[in-house]
């Protein structure tokens, strides 16, 4: 079973995905954060996190087939051949501008950017999607769409843009898709640990894939521990966690500025792990305001 590292936005860029390739492993395919186009211009810091990284698959959100067309000339001119198309993401400042999960209730204008998929024969697409905005129901309706297009795979996070990432998974509605869907389909969707993986695996066993996100941030091992079939014990989960903290902090001390900025970064590198840590530690980690009191507190833990 191939697993996918879903990407989240502020969390899994370049240097998040260089390190955790190195250090932990069994990553099938990372993808890039979504690249965007914002007040009329594509964001060059999103473009910048795909340079010279051979080992992603670069995400992008469009509207339309313009912009769709747009973005797709930036990673093209890069030297990648391969896109994923965001149609999932449940945030408003996306949706209210018709991007991500906010394209799910028209399938016509699904169709638009299938077209501009159609005319692209030199780049190989993918799709991430939701079951649906308001409805899991929705996905069903762009089936006959989906399917007549050129896609690599499709994954579906397996509830609608309305649960954000909460709540249930809606299995039925998953199975529903899966059953009437012509491509490969990964599954996305609330997986925290191996028996998660395996669970999925046997309710759905011909499915292509697993995507993982949060599941991986709070656990980078997970990955590995299922490629291998043996949990990690809990001593080498924090190793590697303090592992991965140290390479990302020496970086923001380089390319950051002032203790509020770094702390502001290094507070977002602990929320996915508060389940993995001493829960005190973890308060005390991303609480404090102080960088003298945050690095005594990881030399600590580092030397411990």
């Amino acid at each position: 079973m191939q697993i996918h590292f879903a990407p989240v936005q502020g969390q899994t860029d370049a240097l998040y995905r260089h390190i955790h390739a190195e250090l932990a492993g069994g990553v099938d395919r990372y993808y890039s954060p979504f690249i965007r186009i914002e007040k009329g211009h594509i964001r060059e810091r999103d473009l910048r996190d795909i340079e010279n990284d051979t080992n992603v698959t670069p995400q992008i959100i469009a509207r339309d087939s313009d912009e769709l067309n747009r973005l797709c000339d930036q990673i093209q001119e890069r030297g990648f051949s391969r896109v994923d198309i965001n149609m999932g993401c449940p945030h408003p400042p996306q949706m209210n501008h018709g991007r991500g999960a906010g394209l799910l209730p028209y399938p016509d204008k699904v169709a638009t950017l299938m077209e501009a998929v159609k005319s692209r024969q030199e780049l190989s697409f993918s799709v991430k999607m939701r079951l649906g905005l308001q409805s899991a129901d929705e996905c069903l309706a762009l089936l006959p769409v989906l399917n007549e297009s050129p896609l690599e795979h499709i994954t579906v996070h397996a509830r609608t843009a309305k649960q954000m990432y909460r709540g249930e998974p809606l299995y039925h509605a998953f199975q529903a898709f899966l059953e009437g869907c012509a491509h490969p389909v990964i599954y996305n969707g609330g997986i925290t640990d191996t028996n998660g993986i395996h669970d999925i695996e046997n309710r759905f066993p011909q499915i292509a894939g697993i995507m993982i996100g949060q599941g991986l941030l709070a656990r980078p091992c997970l990955a590995a521990e299922y490629r291998s079939g043996e949990e990690w014990p809990q001593q080498q989960v924090e190793k590697l966690v303090w592992q991965i903290h140290g390479r990302i902090y020496r970086h923001a001390r380089l390319v950051l500025q002032g203790d509020s900025q770094i702390l502001a970064h290094m507070h977002s590198f602990w929320l996915p792990l508060e389940n993995t840590i001493p829960r005190k530690l973890w308060k005390q980690l991303v609480k404090t305001g102080s960088l003298k009191n945050y690095e005594s507190l990881c030399w600590n833990c580092e030397n411990s």
